[in-house]
């Protein structure tokens, strides 16, 4: 028989999957330095694929934890870091309108899919639905091929000239630097980057309540599973908005990013913290659902902008894969487990979005340390000069 859980995986939106499918990224950045990020893409498309179409004849929960949780996931988190990294490649200036626009995807995935997944399922029953998903997200082949590198042509000649024996040779020289990639924390001697890891692992433990529980507090308050759809629905339309929005001025020189990174992640928290007073009010619910959303937006457009600048370009790839991987990657599964105990032991979602809101607001106030520590090395730099 199979558990009622299992419908619940196609609700799950395209940002619930990417990001609490995120550990890969350490793999995939050693990964597109040998290939290309087109290659890389487009394996983990279809990677993901295969694990969202091997789920609909799952019928335990363990299953799940195989096909969904790690097949899936790597493929998504092989997908994920190679789309971010093109852009910084390609975009010198106005990277801030560049990353909004190619981010802004997932907002109106989310937006679509709470809905269609409501309607495919019931047309077509829950494993119908997670075949015509996985279908949907292997269109993604065909979007990972427009990931074309800037050094194609030379990169071309070399694999024309590669012989089967080398191919073997730098196949095994692959996996030796991948190994070697994941090994390599010399980043986190710099104390900005581990703050900067502190406030993503903190920003993913509350993050992942209410894009989880949402649509489920709703139900409990008495709403119907179709209007705690649409709750998501909201948060992603205003998310895709918010990531317009920092397309829009985030390469202002009025702006101050980083300032409008950590101020977004305060709001986001204190909402959160606060949203069950809208319980009894759809209304509000839909409007905390779409402030939420708009936060959310704006900071996932500035994460990889702010810790550029933070760090050179050049470690901008390692330093992001390791960022996510202990942020989005352990936080996540940190958060799932957390706020599950918090609603088995009280049996109120409200208690696990008060905590997720506290959550985020001291993911806020680890940012201020950074200035900080700016200020410090400026005065342990002066002498030298």
């Amino acid at each position: 028989m199979v558990p009622d859980k299992i419908n619940d995986v196609t609700n799950i939106s395209p940002e619930q999957a990417l990001y609490c499918c995120i550990p890969p990224c350490p793999v995939a950045e050693a990964l597109c330095k040998t290939f290309t990020p087109r290659t890389i893409g487009m394996i983990g498309t279809v990677i993901a694929s295969f694990g969202f179409m091997l789920s609909m004849f799952a019928t335990q929960i363990w299953q799940l934890y195989i096909t969904f949780g790690f097949l899936t996931g790597f493929g998504f988190g092989l997908k994920f870091l190679p789309s971010i990294v093109c852009v910084h490649e390609y975009f010198e200036k106005r990277q801030s309108l560049a990353m909004g626009i190619a981010v802004c995807g997932t907002g109106v995935g989310t937006f679509a899919f709470a809905p269609l997944s409501e309607y495919l399922i019931e047309i077509y029953g829950w494993q119908g639905a997670l075949l015509i998903e996985s279908a949907i997200i292997l269109h993604g082949v065909a979007f990972s091929a427009l990931f074309v590198p800037l050094e194609k042509k030379s990169r071309e000649k070399q694999e024309d000239e590669t012989t089967l024996i080398s191919k073997l040779k730098a196949a095994w020289k692959t996996t030796k630097e991948v190994i070697a990639e994941m090994m390599d924390f010399r980043l986190f001697k710099d104390p900005k980057f581990d703050v900067y890891c502190v406030c993503m692992f903190l920003f993913a433990v509350g993050y992942v309540v209410p894009m989880t529980y949402l649509p489920e507090r709703a139900v409990k308050q008495g709403y119907s599973p179709r209007e705690g759809a649409w709750l998501v629905s909201v948060l992603g339309i205003l998310n895709m908005l918010g990531r317009i929005f920092v397309a829009g001025v985030g390469d202002r020189k009025c702006v101050n990013r980083f300032w409008m990174f950590t101020i977004c992640i305060l709001i986001s928290g204190v909402i959160t913290g606060g949203s069950f007073l809208a319980n009894d009010i759809y209304w509000l619910q839909m409007t905390y659902s779409g402030c939420y959303g708009f936060m959310i937006g704006i900071f996932i457009s500035l994460e990889s902008v702010v810790l550029r600048d933070l760090i050179s370009l050049e470690n901008l790839t390692k330093g992001y894969g390791l960022a996510i991987f202990v942020g989005y990657g352990i936080g996540s599964l940190v958060a799932t487990s957390f706020t599950g105990w918090i609603f088995d032991v009280t049996q109120n979602y409200d208690n696990s979005f008060l905590v997720s809101g506290g959550i985020l607001v001291a993911s806020a106030l680890s940012m201020v340390l950074i200035p900080c520590l700016k200020r410090y090395d400026a005065k342990s730099e002066t002498p030298a000069n």
